[in-house]
C-alpha cells in the first residue's frame, strides 16, 4: 500500500505551540493551487508508475480550503493518476467550527471518507491556552453532523500535558470523547518545538509539563481507552477493530509515500524528499530536493526503529532481514539485548516489540538503534 499526504498551509491564526509551515493569508490560495499542480507534474513525471491508494489531507486547516480549490486539486491528482480513482481511505482534517452540514455533504462529495477532528480538549480554558478558536459545545455538534452525514471513520485528537491541565481534567476530556463513540483516537504530547510562538518564550518559564507528568497522563489515557474497546496500534494512536489509520500505517512499514504542499516529505525507494519549509519559498520554487537515502543497513536500522513504533504489530525479524537482504548486525542485536534486560522489549519467536514500558520510551529506544 501506498500513500499521498497534502499540506495545506492555510490557519486563521498561528496557534502558539505549532511549529507547521502555514500562512493565515488565504489570498494565496489561487496562487498555491497553482504551485501544488506544477509539484504534482513534477513528481507524475518522475514516478510514472506510482499512483496511491490513501489520500491524507493535514495541516495547517484543510477544512477552511474552498470547495472550488478542492476540487481543483483532486481532479488535478486523479488526472496525473497520483491518487487512485478508487482510493482506498481519504481522509480530511477537520476544526469543529469549520463543520456544517453543507460543508460535512460537500466534503462527502469531494469523495473524503475519514474525518480527523482536532478537538485537542473539551476544556474552555485549554482551548484557550492552546489558541483554539473553537468552543467545547462544538465539538459535539461537529460530530454529530460528520455522522449524520455519512462519515463512518471518525478520528478524534487530543492534546496532554497543556499548562493548567490536571489528571482531574483529562480524565473528563477522556471520558467525553468516548461518550462520543469515535472510530480512532490520537494523543499528542504537548512539545514546543523551533518555529513555534512558544518556543522563544519557554526558556523564561515553563510551558511543558515534567516529563513524570507526561508519562502519568499518557498511562491514564492507554488505560481509560484500552478499557474502552480501543486497541492501541501505535504510540499515538487507538483504534475500534478494523479502524486503523491504513494511511498512518505506511509511515511505519517503509513503504512509499509522497508528501506535497510546503513543508512535506516524501519516502520514495529508500529515498527521502522534501519539500520548501516555508509557504513563500514553496510558491516559487514547489519542486522538492532529495534530502536522504539509504543503503542496506541503515534502512534495516531505519525500518527496525518505525516498526516498533506499531505497538501491536512489532517486527519481525526474519522478514525484515529478508526485506532489507541484510543479516542481524551485531552491534543491533546487542542493543536489543541490552533494551530487553531493561524491560523495553520483548522477544520472542522472531517478534520484537515494545513493552508497556517500552512505549514510554520510544524516542530513547529508537535514538540508540539508530
Amino acid at each position: 500500500m501506498t500513500g499521498l499526504y497534502l499540506h495545506i498551509p492555510f490557519c486563521r491564526s498561528h496557534c502558539p505551540y505549532c511549529s507547521f509551515v502555514l500562512t493565515t493569508d488565504r489570498s494565496l490560495e489561487v496562487q498555491f493551487v497553482e504551485a501544488l499542480q506544477k509539484e504534482v507534474a513534477w513528481w507524475a513525471q518522475k514516478s510514472s508508475a506510482m499512483t496511491f491508494s490513501t489520500f491524507y489531507a493535514g495541516g495547517g486547516t484543510p477544512s477552511i480550503l474552498s470547495m472550488p480549490a478542492w476540487g481543483k486539486i483532486l481532479k488535478n491528482l486523479k488526472e496525473n493518476a497520483l491518487l487512485a480513482q478508487d482510493v482506498i481511505e481519504q481522509t480530511l482534517e477537520v476544526n469543529p467550527d469549520d463543520v456544517t452540514p453543507e460543508s460535512a455533504q460537500q466534503w462527502q462529495q469531494l469523495g473524503f471518507n475519514r474525518i480527523s477532528l482536532g478537538v485537542q480538549s473539551f476544556q474552555k480554558n485549554i482551548l484557550v491556552k492552546l489558541g483554539r478558536h473553537h468552543q467545547p459545545e462544538q465539538i459535539d455538534v461537529a460530530f454529530h453532523v460528520l455522522r449524520k452525514a455519512g462519515f463512518n471513520n471518525i478520528s478524534c485528537d487530543l492534546i496532554f500535558a497543556v499548562p493548567e491541565q490536571t489528571e482531574v481534567l483529562w480524565q473528563k476530556d477522556l471520558e467525553k470523547t468516548a461518550s462520543l463513540q469515535p472510530n480512532h483516537v490520537s494523543l499528542y504530547c504537548l512539545s514546543i518545538e523551533e518555529g513555534s510562538p512558544w518556543h522563544d518564550i519557554k526558556k523564561q518559564f515553563p510551558v511543558c509539563a515534567d516529563d513524570a507528568f507526561q508519562a502519568q497522563l499518557y498511562d491514564q489515557a492507554r488505560d481509560y481507552f484500552s478499557a474502552q474497546g480501543y486497541r492501541q496500534y501505535e504510540v499515538a494512536s487507538f483504534a475500534k477493530p478494523g479502524y486503523r489509520s491504513l494511511h498512518n500505517q505506511i509511515y511505519w512499514t517503509g513503504e512509499n509515500y509522497l508528501g506535497l504542499g510546503p513543508g512535506a516529505h516524501s519516502l520514495v525507494n529508500q529515498q527521502r524528499w522534501a519539500n520548501a519549509s516555508s509557504v513563500e519559498a514553496y510558491l516559487q520554487t514547489p519542486q522538492p530536493q532529495p534530502t536522504e537515502s539509504y543503503d542496506s543497513e541503515k534502512w534495516f536500522r531505519e525500518l527496525l526503529v518505525l516498526g516498533l513504533r506499531r505497538v501491536a504489530d512489532g517486527v519481525n525479524l526474519n522478514e525484515l532481514s529478508h526485506k532489507t537482504q541484510v543479516v542481524m548486525p551485531n552491534e543491533i542485536q546487542e542493543g536489543l539485548n541490552s533494551l530487553k534486560d531493561e524491560g523495553l522489549i520483548n522477544e520472542q519467536a522472531g517478534w520484537v516489540r515494545l513493552t508497556y514500558k517500552g512505549v514510554l520510551m520510544a524516542d530513547r529506544i529508537a535514538s540508540e538503534l539508530i
